[in-house]
């Protein structure tokens, strides 16, 4: 129990000095406000897999993801061009795919 408690707080040191540190010379934003959307699409979903926690773990986990992911466009999460980025980026692998199996 206190090799947990121990693991636990150094994370949590770890990421409160990453986070000061990249919010003071990396970056020009405030991380907070940019985290709020994400994390209530985590929030919704999360009350959801709680609602099915008497589900089977291969029932709940894809109920959870598939609440997660409608969480994140309900909540415009994925930007328009953060969108368009992933939109071609499958395109060009789905391209790449199909010419390799093609060729064999």
């Amino acid at each position: 129990m206190g090799a947990a408690i121990g693991t636990l707080a150094a994370d949590f040191a770890c990421f409160a000095v990453m986070y000061h540190l990249t919010r003071r010379h990396v970056t020009s934003f405030n991380f907070g406000t940019i985290m709020l959307k994400p994390a209530a699409a985590l929030l919704s979903a999360s009350i959801v897999l709680y609602a099915v926690r008497s589900l089977p773990f291969y029932f709940s986990i894809p109920i959870f993801g598939l609440a997660f992911v409608v969480s994140i466009w309900l909540f415009r999460v994925v930007s328009p061009n953060q969108r368009q980025f992933m939109k071609e980026m499958w395109q060009s692998k789905l391209q790449k795919f199909n010419s390799n199996r093609n060729t064999v």
